[in-house]
């Protein structure tokens, strides 16, 4: 059978180590990041700046473009880099670009070509964390 001795269970599981915890809750943070991001960009593309419905089936495809673009050699690119500097690369790049979206529009700057580039960042930031 099986040499090892018998360990206690402990009810938390892997839970309990610090690394898998930081991942689980970094992915998780970035999965719902990325899920509101689908959402939000039209409604704010439809609330603060009129959009019409062609523009706004734009901005969602947009969000999805990159993954048929870029989808196979980024991941190409990904599978040869060490995973965890750059899920956090990505996870920093994708928050600057949805950080800038509140300063524009406090600014009264916010554009549609500005969605529209931050869909494409946190499009292309999304294949790269993906496996």
């Amino acid at each position: 059978m099986n040499d090892t001795p018998d360990r206690p269970r402990n009810r938390w599981g892997v839970f309990t180590q610090p690394d898998f915890f930081l991942l689980w809750t970094g992915e998780t943070v970035s999965g719902l990041g990325n899920s509101i991001t689908v959402v939000a960009l039209p409604l704010i593309a439809v609330a603060v700046l009129d959009a019409s419905s062609t523009a706004v089936g734009l901005l969602a495809a947009v969000v999805w473009l990159p993954w048929l673009l870029v989808g196979l050699p980024v991941g190409a690119w990904v599978d040869r880099t060490r995973k965890r500097p750059l899920m956090i690369a990505c996870d920093l790049v994708a928050g600057a670009a949805l950080a800038s979206i509140p300063l524009a529009a406090w600014l009264d700057a916010l554009t549609f070509q500005h969605l529209v580039v931050v869909a494409l960042i946190c499009g292309t930031a999304a294949v790269c964390t993906s496996r």
